[in-house]
C-alpha cells in the first residue's frame, strides 16, 4: 500500500478540490503507484466516467463560448457610445466618450480579463476533448476556475457599464 494507493481508494466522484490536489502532489513528487493502484485507476476510466467528464466537458464549453462572444461584442459597442466622424475635433473622432471616467476604465478591464479568459477555457476544454481521459479531467477543473473568473469579471464590467 502506497501513500498514491490510499489516496486513490479515499477519492470520491467527481474528487473534491482537496482530493485532485492531493493526488497531484503525489504523483508531481514521483510516488510509487502500486499494481493495485494502477487497476483502480484503469477501472476508474470506465465509459460512464468518460461520459460524465465529456458531458461536464461539452456544458462549460458551451458556457465558455457565449461568455466570449457577449464579452467580444461589448468590447466595441461601448458604453456612452463614441464621437462620430462629423465631430469638429478630429482628435475624438471614433474615440469613446466616456474614455477618461473611473468606471468606463473598469468596464474596459473587467471585459478584457471576462473575454481573455473565457477564451483560454474554451480552448483549453477544446484541448480536452481530443486528449485522453486523464488530460481531460485535469484540463476540465482548470477551464472552470478560468469560466468562472470570466462570469464574475463579465458582471462586474455589466455594473461598470450600468454606473
Amino acid at each position: 500500500m502506497t501513500a498514491r494507493y490510499i489516496a486513490m481508494l479515499k477519492r470520491s466522484t467527481p474528487p473534491t478540490l482537496r482530493e485532485f490536489l492531493s493526488l497531484a502532489l503525489l504523483k508531481s513528487i514521483g510516488t510509487p503507484l502500486s499494481e493495485k493502484g494502477r487497476r483502480i485507476r484503469r477501472s476508474h476510466a470506465e465509459p460512464s466516467r468518460i461520459k460524465w467528464i465529456k458531458d461536464r466537458v461539452s456544458t462549460i464549453l458551451v458556457v465558455a463560448i457565449l461568455v466570449a462572444t457577449v464579452t467580444f461584442t461589448a468590447g466595441f459597442t461601448v458604453p456612452g457610445g463614441v464621437y462620430s466622424s462629423d465631430d469638429k475635433d478630429t482628435e475624438k473622432r471614433g474615440m469613446a466618450t466616456l474614455l477618461n471616467r473611473r468606471m468606463f476604465q473598469v468596464f474596459t478591464i473587467c471585459d478584457a480579463i471576462a473575454m481573455y479568459s473565457s477564451t483560454m477555457g474554451s480552448s483549453i476544454l477544446l484541448w480536452a476533448h481530443l486528449g485522453d481521459f486523464h488530460m481531460a479531467s485535469s484540463a476540465t477543473y482548470f477551464a472552470f476556475y478560468l469560466v468562472g473568473l470570466a462570469l464574475i469579471t463579465m458582471s462586474i464590467a455589466f455594473m461598470a457599464a450600468l454606473h
